[in-house]
């Protein structure tokens, strides 16, 4: 099935399965994936050179099945392969070392593994839309449709007998932050205030980077978040991976941020990009 809008496993399953029942997360082929009954669901990309397309690929088996059905299965779901032949995956540094990121290899070196760096980066796009769609639903939600996020009454469908939902406004803004993270307004997923602050203002699931790794020098005044509590700098040097949210415009606007391994850009269909984290404005390397 075409993926235009990106979904994560999770998100597109909601959105499109009938009757959506209960789910677990899982990984297939460095992929993220969610397993729902007898129907497992992938989100991967293609890259064809003219832009990367992302796509949900689901496999099941029949009702009535049998002990070697099964086993055939999970053999089919353990063996799954994507890009293959298309996507380079060799997992070695540039002196050979085996690595499956760049922070993996040497200083200056990079890491050839550019089938998991695409995985992570498809496995990014959908954490940042569902991260979007939670804070949209922060601001309000219609009644009668509480998953349906809306910041007026317009947003929202009208009731089978044509009278028009109405939008709970909760909030006025999205979330400032002015309380309980290092940097007012900001929160990062390598922040112990991502999970304690971020994440519980929005009533949802804390989503990290596929790496949420930050590196600093070994500077006594950074702590293990790379947070100079002194000079009040966050500190992200090369082959540091997170997410970041920052409430701009006194709250009427956001901006969620990260850093792409395999492209920044060129996602289809729109040619999209996706905002990468402005090391020169928020943290010093």
């Amino acid at each position: 099935y075409n993926n235009n809008e990106h979904l994560s496993p999770p998100a597109w399953y909601e959105k499109y399965a009938h009757n959506p029942g209960s789910y677990s997360r899982k990984e297939i082929d460095s992929y993220e994936a969610i397993v729902s009954g007898r129907t497992n669901y992938v989100g991967f990309a293609t890259d064809k050179g003219s832009g990367i397309y992302t796509d949900m690929f689901l496999i099941s088996h029949s009702d009535n099945y049998q002990a070697v059905t099964l086993n055939i299965y999970d053999q089919l779901i353990k063996n799954l392969k994507f890009n293959a032949g298309y996507v380079d995956n060799v997992r070695a540094c540039t002196n050979g070392k085996y690595c499956t990121k760049d922070s993996d290899c040497p200083q200056g070196e990079t890491c050839n593994a550019e089938k998991d760096k695409l995985a992570r980066d498809v496995i990014r796009f959908g954490h940042l839309n569902e991260m979007k769609y939670q804070l949209e639903k922060y601001r309000g939600s219609c009644t009668g449709h509480p998953e349906l996020a809306c910041q007026k009454d317009s947003d929202c469908p009208n009731d089978e007998q044509g009278t028009p939902f109405v939008c709970l406004v909760k909030n006025n803004t999205y979330p400032l932050l002015s309380a309980g993270t290092y940097l007012q307004g900001s929160s990062v997923s390598v922040w112990d205030s991502w999970h304690d602050t971020f994440a519980k203002l929005l009533g949802a699931s804390p989503l990290v980077d596929p790496i949420n790794e930050v590196f600093c020098d070994d500077s006594t005044a950074y702590n293990d978040e790379c947070w100079d509590k002194d000079q009040k700098k966050f500190q992200c040097d090369a082959g540091s991976h997170f997410y970041h949210y920052e409430a701009i415009s006194g709250g009427q606007k956001y901006k969620l941020s990260t850093n792409m391994e395999y492209a920044q850009s060129g996602w289809q269909p729109g040619n999209i990009t996706i905002d990468s984290v402005d090391k020169s404005e928020f943290c010093s390397n």
